[in-house]
């Protein structure tokens, strides 16, 4: 609905409406993704419409800090979660210093799967680092306990298994092997 007297009211969602998109967009870009079949077969849902495929396909939450919108994984992941609110922490204000690398930003920052040692290749929830093995159990692990979780076998400082963790760069990391 669009109408003047009500532009000023809805302006800041809107607002929020075109970051969340553009963030959606370059995402998709980055992934390979902004040319995807679907868009030109005019018989698909997201004929023509890469944005759709894009808030389609990907979760951004509102910070429960600094209100701005995060990528908080793929939608596909959200399937019969619950969310609490003050545990969507973006990376900007839950990072430990790690996460934005001097030299290389936040490119090639990596993080420790929270229920293990391997490094995380899936990121879910808004709030949540997964490894492939571990994010195929994403149903059971936030059940378990922490001392129930694997015990650690990486050699690297950090907190206990069933706690987030950023690496840091892996750039960074490949330059002082």
């Amino acid at each position: 609905m669009k109408h003047p007297s009500l532009e000023a009211s809805s302006k800041p969602m809107t607002d929020l409406l075109q970051t969340i998109i553009e963030k959606a967009m370059a995402r998709l870009k980055l992934q390979g993704e902004s040319e995807r079949d679907e868009f030109k077969d005019p018989n698909s849902q997201f004929y023509q419409n890469p944005e759709k495929y894009a808030l389609y396909k990907y979760s951004y939450f509102p910070c429960f800090s600094c209100k701005k919108p995060y990528f908080g994984g793929e939608r596909a992941c959200e399937a019969e979660r619950e969310f609490n609110m003050k545990d969507l922490i973006c990376p900007n204000c839950c990072g430990d210093g790690k996460d934005n690398c001097k030299r290389h930003g936040t490119e090639y920052i990596e993080y420790k799967c929270k229920y293990c040692c391997k490094t995380a290749v899936w990121f879910c929830w808004g709030n949540t680092h997964f490894c492939e093995p571990c994010h195929n159990k994403a149903g059971t692990l936030p059940n378990v306990p922490k001392d129930q979780l694997p015990k650690c076998d990486c050699n690297r400082q950090h907190p206990p298994n069933g706690e987030e963790h950023c690496l840091g760069c892996s750039m960074c990391f490949a330059d002082n092997f």
